[in-house]
């Protein structure tokens, strides 16, 4: 671990989103954004739509948006508006089933599983969930889907969103590269608030972070099927406060290069194991 001044370390300056497109709100395909209504159709027609001009802006305006699993596409970015809230469904059957691997990996659900989530992505590419809005995940415990999973997506970005009442992981990054995680704030998070797992270049800006178990995880698990690396983070300007650890780091031996941590406070501890 290397803290304070200029480091080694490899991160492209910008790891850059998705491709100008159209902007289309989720009105316009049936959501209603009533807090009763399920509006998980209506509002993967509008990401499934902007995939299909090649790229474009799902806008989430103000209202409360009940949803299950939404699955990213390539080139999409979600933007939650000032006063929107998108509102995990108080119904587990209407998220995605965890995965199944084809092998073992010695880990638990939460760590391995990138299916059973709100907005989950998978090998994407220039993906961004942004905006002044908030994911309410819609839970009194551990235990349940997770707001953000990505697994091998490259050119990610979440950004300036807030995260609250999660089960589960809040932004769970598994073999990622050139992520950014910029100004997002997480509250009454049960479980892990950041986690990047053999994942590379990643930069996590100004977070405010608060939560039940490690506030920043880095891991480097067997979720791909053989040992990864988490390699090339910067951790920047963050607080992160936990009742466990604010700053951990799991499972790494010799599989972390090089990280540097600055300018971040409140109840900061390292633990490796």
């Amino acid at each position: 671990m290397l803290a304070g001044g200029a480091v080694g370390v490899g991160f492209a300056a910008e790891p850059g989103g998705p491709a100008r497109g159209a902007t289309l709100d989720v009105r316009d395909f049936g959501a209603v954004g009533d807090g009763r209504t399920k509006d998980t159709r209506a509002m993967q027609r509008a990401i499934d739509a902007g995939h299909a001009l090649g790229g474009g802006i799902v806008q989430i305006p103000a209202g409360t948006w009940s949803s299950g699993t939404l699955d990213l596409r390539s080139r999409v970015t979600i933007d939650l508006a000032p006063g929107a809230v998108l509102l995990a469904s108080p119904d587990d059957d209407d998220f995605a089933s965890h995965e199944s691997l084809p092998f073992e990996t010695g880990s638990d659900v939460e760590t391995i599983d990138f299916a059973h989530a709100l907005l989950a992505g998978r090998d994407l590419e220039r993906i961004a969930i942004r905006g002044a809005g908030m994911i309410d995940m819609n839970r009194t415990r551990r235990s349940g889907p997770k707001p953000i999973a990505l697994k091998r997506c490259r050119f990610a970005t979440v950004q300036g969103i807030t995260i609250a009442h999660s089960p589960n992981y809040c932004v769970s990054l598994g073999g990622c590269e050139d992520v950014l995680v910029e100004g997002v704030t997480i509250r009454s998070a049960y479980a892990d608030g950041i986690d990047p797992d053999c994942c590379r270049r990643v930069r996590i800006a100004n977070c405010d972070v608060e939560s039940d178990d490690d506030a920043l995880c880095l891991k480097a698990s067997f979720l791909l099927g053989v040992r990864g690396a988490t390699e090339d983070v910067v951790v920047t300007n963050c607080r992160l406060h936990s009742p466990s650890n604010c700053f951990n780091s799991i499972d790494l031996a010799p599989e972390v290069t090089p990280t540097a941590v600055r300018h971040s406070s409140s109840s900061f501890r390292l633990a490796q194991r």
